[in-house]
């Protein structure tokens, strides 16, 4: 029930915004105010498979990105339908035709490749690239976006330190997926939030994260009132509720990335720290994973823990399972050839993939692949990997070039914060694979950095003036 009464908001509120303005500001409202409600919240389509219940049903995200789009058409008038191909476009048709090639192989003909590749790849990307297309909408996403992000800094915030879910609360209890229902890091509740794991809104949290620097910037711009200052301190905060490494070290790398992209003078001084950095990373690398181990209070114990992969024995922590993922499924990785094995054998966990002798203990220890590249190259093989890959690539590389186009506009401001939680996302992924909790928000950005330029190749960012 609860389902249909938020669609059905989200679509009346689609409905008004596009009479009283245009559809596309109406699609940019909408599919992110989707964020705020739990993935849990679903219309169930099929039995949950073991260990997940991700693809098991149409959760709101979905639900009003498809009803939007589809209304969109019905505005004939208003809307636009931008066909030129840029970057990001060519990567993701190569990516959508690996993901129909390698399911039809795999799993033979059914409805439910197109409709998992809409709802997973289509729909999301083309709602942010169909919504950002013409400044006055791209002026005023900046006040919903960011308080979308506040609002869930807020949630994390608030189920951190009160050790109660508001959200549970209200639509009932989350799905535990192989994991605790209650989990505690650095004398708090790791805060889940609208996900269905603490590092899940971590990164949702970090893909937002560059419309609240934004909103800052916005501040000392004189183009916000004071109080939006708070946005990006808040976002920061519920990153470090929900108690995960890989988004706080995400949120580094994002700070970093939004200086080069809006200081071009320094992007040669930061492309050597960055080089140096990864450096002396790969020669202390143990170093860096004892830092990591101590920072999540993984005590000797654990870190004394030992599994068997490939008959070699091997220490075992939460951190260091993050390599160990490489080795594990090296012969996988390395027999899935073009199309790799299909979503059906990835669905789940574990995975279903030929790995070789391995111990039982060992699987049962690492049964989650945290890792998006890894999972994307079993389910769609080096072709999958590569247009995946090449599409974060491209949405970076976009927001980076209207940045550099317009520095001191606010798209082009905005496009450089944006590039920023990119370029921090990137590196995070090797930490986590992507479910939709954040990777219906993720693509949609990718969607948002196309819309971003070819609004600037069309002319459509630049500022009217009006003849006097």
């Amino acid at each position: 029930m609860a389902w249909y009464l938020i669609l059905g908001l989200l679509v009346a509120i689609f409905l008004w915004l596009s009479i009283k303005r245009r559809p596309q500001f109406a699609l940019g409202v909408v599919i992110p105010l989707a964020f705020l409600f739990p993935v849990w919240v679903m219309l169930p389509l099929f039995a949950p498979r073991e260990g997940t219940v991700v693809g098991s049903g149409v959760d709101l995200r979905v639900g009003i990105g498809a009803a939007a789009l589809l209304l969109y058409c019905c505005f004939p008038k208003k809307a636009t339908f931008p066909i030129s191909l840029v970057p990001c476009d060519i990567a993701m048709i190569g990516l959508v035709i690996v993901h129909i090639a390698s399911d039809l192989i795999n799993q033979g003909p059914s409805w439910e490749i197109p409709a998992h590749l809409f709802g997973e790849w289509w729909i999301p990307y083309v709602g942010g690239r169909v919504a950002f297309q013409f400044r006055r909408e791209v002026s005023s996403y900046w006040k919903v976006l960011t308080a979308v992000a506040i609002g869930l800094a807020l949630l994390a915030i608030w189920e951190a330190f009160t050790n109660s879910s508001l959200l549970e609360m209200l639509f009932g209890d989350r799905p535990t997926e192989g994991v605790e229902r209650i989990h505690t890091r650095w004398g708090i509740r790791r805060a889940y939030g609208t996900c269905l794991n603490p590092i899940y809104m971590g990164v949702l949290q970090l893909v937002l994260l560059g419309w609240t620097a934004d909103a800052f910037l916005r501040v000392l711009r004189n183009r916000a009132p004071v109080a939006w200052v708070a946005a990006p301190v808040l976002s920061v905060i519920g990153i470090i509720c929900t108690g995960s490494r890989g988004p706080l070290v995400g949120l580094v790398i994002a700070a970093i990335g939004m200086l080069f992209s809006l200081r071009p003078k320094w992007r040669v001084p930061i492309l050597a720290f960055a080089g140096v950095s990864i450096v002396l990373l790969i020669l202390n690398r143990n170093s860096v994973l004892e830092a990591l181990e101590s920072l999540a209070g993984e005590n000797r114990a654990s870190r004394s823990s030992v599994i068997v992969i490939n008959e070699n024995k091997e220490q075992f922590t939460s951190a260091r399972s993050r390599f160990l993922l490489v080795e594990l499924y090296s012969i996988a990785m390395k027999r899935s050839g073009l199309l790799g094995y299909g979503t059906e054998a990835v669905t789940g966990f574990p995975v279903r993939v030929p790995l070789g002798p391995q111990e039982v203990e060992t699987m049962k220890r690492i049964r989650f692949v945290d890792n998006t590249y890894i999972l994307m190259t079993l389910r769609f093989g080096y072709s999958g990997v590569f247009f995946f890959t090449a599409a974060l690539v491209a949405a970076a590389l976009q927001f980076i070039y209207v940045c550099t186009r317009m520095p001191t506009e606010s798209p082009g401001i905005l496009a450089g914060c944006l590039a920023g939680s990119m370029l921090g996302i990137i590196p995070v992924l090797f930490t986590v694979w992507m479910p939709p909790d954040y990777g219906f928000p993720l693509m949609w950005t990718c969607g948002v950095s196309s819309g971003l330029l070819l609004a600037l190749n069309s002319g459509n960012l630049q500022e009217k003036k009006v003849a006097k």
